[in-house]
């Protein structure tokens, strides 16, 4: 009489453990918005300098030139910043399969919001001479080599974070940024030009579009903080974090107004970025760190009542409450 075979078991190698979660629709779409905003950024930054190029800068950097060849001239320094883009892409490209994409690209945005800033600082010939057509140069290939190595962060960030089926959706995303940031260079010197007398224009009004880009650095600096600390902080621990951003918004107050007092517009735009920075740091874990503190049933309350009552302290407190020599000279 034989024995009963034993039921037969599914081979061990048919088995899966499950894997990590998959990241939800909601943070798709948060990758999916960041990768077309930086890449919109990225290509205003780009495009205004070729509307000024058409516009302007013969007169402020080549005015000893003719007009035909002063053009040319700008119109060369516009292919120049072309040329960076490959190398851009080479070296960006490099660090960025090795110590990571997220990195790489904001040091590729920061590249580019900070040399077009330089370039609505940068004095014209009638001040530096021969030395200004050549730092626009310069500032012109950062910005080359920054587009060239953001537009590949960009598309991967994308990419790697979208479903199988979905990548050429999700990659549609960077791509989109550039028609968008031609249109906002374009309507932005067109308000400019049309506000402003051609005197005023010529004069300093060409600078507008370009220094707006500290502010959008700014904003990105805020953007990318509040993103990349948020999923640090799943690692290393969202209190350790907060500490951390309280800790430096405290050294970088000191230092806040008088960077802001010395009217320089590229200072103040350290001084905005810092704090930002800052609180990129301290915004970003919140978001876990305040309901993670509460019990289920009086997280709604206890973590919507501690933000606002923050809120409270931080931000309609803090405007009368500098010190007490403030309140003396009011009082004068």
């Amino acid at each position: 009489m034989s024995a009963t075979p034993p039921a037969s078991t599914p081979p061990a190698s048919t088995v899966s453990a499950p894997g990590p979660t998959a990241p939800g629709p909601g943070h798709m779409r948060r990758v999916a918005t960041a990768s077309f905003i930086g890449t919109a950024i990225e290509f205003y930054d780009y495009y205004i300098y070729g509307t000024a190029a058409a516009l302007v800068l013969d007169e402020a950097f080549f005015p000893e030139l003719s007009r035909t060849a002063g053009t040319l001239a700008t119109l060369s320094t516009f292919a120049i910043g072309f040329a960076a883009r490959p190398l851009g892409a080479a070296v960006f490209g490099h660090f960025g399969d090795r110590v990571g994409r997220k990195g790489v690209l904001v040091v590729s945005l920061l590249m580019m919001g900070l040399s077009t800033g330089l370039i609505g600082l940068l004095p014209g010939y009638a001040t530096l001479g021969v030395w200004a057509p050549v730092l626009l140069v310069l500032l012109r290939v950062v910005q080359g080599l920054g587009l060239g190595g953001e537009w590949g962060g960009a598309a991967l960030l994308a990419v790697e974070h979208a479903p199988q089926k979905k990548r050429g959706l999700y990659a549609a995303a960077p791509q989109m940024g550039s028609p968008v940031g031609y249109f906002a260079a374009t309507v932005t010197f067109l308000v400019m030009s049309s506000v402003l007398d051609d005197g005023a224009f010529q004069s300093w009004g060409w600078r507008i579009p370009f220094l707006l880009s500290f502010v959008l650095v700014a904003v990105a600096v805020l953007g990318a903080a509040t993103f990349f600390v948020a999923r640090w902080s799943d690692r290393v621990g969202r209190r350790k974090l907060i500490i951390a951003g309280a800790a430096f918004g405290v050294v970088w107050g000191a230092v806040l107004f008088p960077l802001l007092d010395t009217r320089n517009y590229f200072l103040i735009a350290v001084a905005l970025s810092g704090a930002l920075l800052c609180m990129g740091i301290i915004y970003g874990p919140a978001g876990a760190y305040l309901p993670e503190l509460f019990a289920t049933r009086v997280r709604y309350s206890g973590a919507g009542f501690s933000y606002n009552l923050g809120g409270v302290l931080g931000g309609a407190a803090a405007p009368h409450s500098p010190c007490p020599s403030t309140w003396r000279e009011a009082r004068l």
